[in-house]
């Protein structure tokens, strides 16, 4: 795991986001995957490059927020690589936040970690494709054992009434068989998002934009309803301010 350089990169107020209501944010910087759809690329290529704020300068702007919501979402990049993480979160829930995390779940021992200190109170987990290595390490855009994200399953099926499963649908890398394939695996969960890509800049425009004909979002919900209680999302990116 690196050490937490760059750890935070960005802070504010969200209106719009998968939580369904007003939020702070934090975003982290870098990520260990490179998924083609992805909308952070400045977070995930150029982390090390890009400014980054202090603890202090974080929390205090939170402090601010505080007024407008006692949510936090911590989104990157990929939080969960970062050893500062619990104490972070543990900070912000001085505050009076409740505690919301963006996850890959490559990492399942640092979520085993945060969920027995109590410092998971929502979770939002990206189901890239289904659960074989080959179509997942494709949709991440790196090689990436697919039994990493089965474990974070396992260890958030606790707490799955607070867990919301998202999966983007790019018809070059997800479709109605991923779908098909992951709804098996949820048991224990109440809530799946099935996203369209980001209107904004992402990573591999080409590779998402061409390719075959668009899936039927309406139809892939419908699928996802078979399993758990799913609904159509479009993600955006969070809107950030200088610290």
């Amino acid at each position: 795991m690196p050490e937490p350089v760059g750890f935070i990169k960005a802070a504010g107020f969200s209106e719009n986001n998968w939580t369904g209501g007003p939020a702070a944010f934090v975003l982290t910087g870098f990520c260990n995957l490179r998924c083609p759809y992805c909308f952070a690329a400045d977070l995930v290529l150029d982390a090390g490059r890009t400014p980054s704020w202090t603890e202090e300068q974080a929390l205090s702007r939170l402090g601010g927020l505080r007024e407008k919501t006692d949510l936090l979402i911590v989104s990157g990049g990929e939080p969960t690589l970062f050893r500062g993480l619990a104490g972070f979160l543990a900070s912000a829930r001085s505050l009076g936040f409740s505690l919301a995390l963006e996850t890959n779940g490559t990492q399942p021992h640092v979520l085993e970690h945060l969920a027995g200190q109590g410092l998971l109170d929502r979770v939002g987990l990206d189901l890239k494709a289904r659960l074989a290595d080959e179509p997942y390490s494709r949709s991440c855009g790196v090689d990436i054992p697919a039994s990493l994200v089965r474990e974070s399953l396992d260890v958030l099926r606790g707490i799955g009434d607070r867990v919301t499963l998202r999966t983007t649908i790019v018809k070059r890398f997800t479709g109605a068989q991923d779908v098909d394939a992951l709804g098996p695996f949820l048991q224990g969960f109440s809530r799946w998002l099935i996203q369209e890509p980001a209107s904004a800049k992402v990573l591999a425009p080409k590779l998402v934009k061409g390719g075959a004909k668009r899936p039927d979002l309406g139809d892939l919900v419908a699928r996802a309803e078979r399993y758990l209680p799913a609904r159509l999302f479009r993600p955006e990116p969070y809107v950030v301010s200088a610290p």
